[in-house]
């Protein structure tokens, strides 16, 4: 087997990323625990409830969404087949109640809605929360993260930031090159509260990340409070730099597949080594039996 395909798969990948940069479109993925209000926020930012929400986990595929001239989205499936659906069908295809354990074998969504968030060469993703007993929602989180070049990373004034949490960003942030911490439900506590739980974030996340300085955007998806300063915040940083974000997104991935290619790399080289050594005691062993029998001969020899 040659060493271009032992790293095929690196090769496939960086080939990807190498498409991507030149589409200059810049992925900025939804993430967080489940029941942060992801969805909820989503819709907050097209302004309209077009993705569905409820009081259980819903979300259980993942949801690409770029701006068009009207509403249309198209399901694309393991099998590599699509649909296109209707907007009263959507929830069918995307919810966990209505595709339990994802039954229908969906691979991901490709919505379209008019957003001016969006028109900037943007694609949003609503993902699936982690952590419930749902464990292919927190698998196609984590799958997903790592194609993500942006991350709004969402938590929520009714739980202290906790260990999945914290594996989660620990792991979006060797994929992603920008993030921003959005706190959701402040409109669910006062004034002197809020200020309270942000402090603490901020203190928490701070021992976490090590790549930028944290701020935090309390927001309100219910209410829309504080969600015009996130997506202006966002546009700013798209306007005068999302090149500059997409491609250290690019040069995080590729420096990942490039220590991936390595490491098969070295265990291929490994491999190699340990067969010629074993051929090498072979090869010894049949030499000292040899010797044995030439020994024996030499004395049955000597006998006659």
């Amino acid at each position: 087997m040659s060493n271009g395909k032992v790293i095929n798969q690196q090769m496939c990948a960086i080939e990807k990323l190498k498409g991507r940069l030149a589409q200059n479109e810049l992925i900025i993925s939804v993430i967080g625990q489940f029941k942060r209000g992801k969805t909820a926020l989503v819709n907050a930012i097209l302004g309209d409830e077009i993705l569905p929400v409820g009081i259980v986990p819903l979300t259980s595929v993942v949801t690409k969404i770029r701006n068009g001239n009207a509403f249309r989205a198209v399901v694309h499936f393991l099998n590599g087949s699509s649909q296109q659906v209707p907007q009263a069908e959507l929830s069918g295809f995307i919810s966990e109640q209505e595709n339990k354990n994802n039954h229908k074998n969906v691979d991901f969504v490709d919505l379209w809605y008019p957003c001016n968030l969006l028109g900037q060469g943007v694609i949003l993703v609503d993902t699936p929360g982690v952590g419930s007993v749902h464990r292919h929602n927190t698998e196609a989180s984590y799958a997903f993260v790592q194609k993500s070049d942006a991350v709004l990373f969402v938590l929520s004034v009714d739980s202290p930031i906790n260990e999945l949490e914290r594996e989660f960003l620990l792991q979006a942030e060797r994929y992603a090159s920008k993030f921003y911490f959005v706190v959701n439900k402040v409109d669910t506590i006062g004034d002197a509260s809020k200020a309270e739980y942000l402090a603490y974030c901020k203190t928490v996340l701070q021992g976490i990340l090590v790549k930028e300085p944290v701020e935090l955007y309390p927001v309100s998806a219910l209410t829309g409070e504080g969600v015009t300063e996130v997506l202006d915040v966002i546009r700013r940083d798209i306007s005068s730099s999302a090149d500059q974000i997409l491609r250290s997104s690019i040069c995080i991935k590729v420096n990942d597949v490039v220590q991936e290619a390595v490491s098969k790399l070295d265990l291929y080289v490994s491999a190699i080594s340990l067969s010629i050594e074993e051929l090498n005691e072979k090869t010894t062993s049949l030499t000292e039996k040899q010797r044995e029998l030439d020994a024996m001969a030499d004395q049955t020899d000597l006998l006659l």
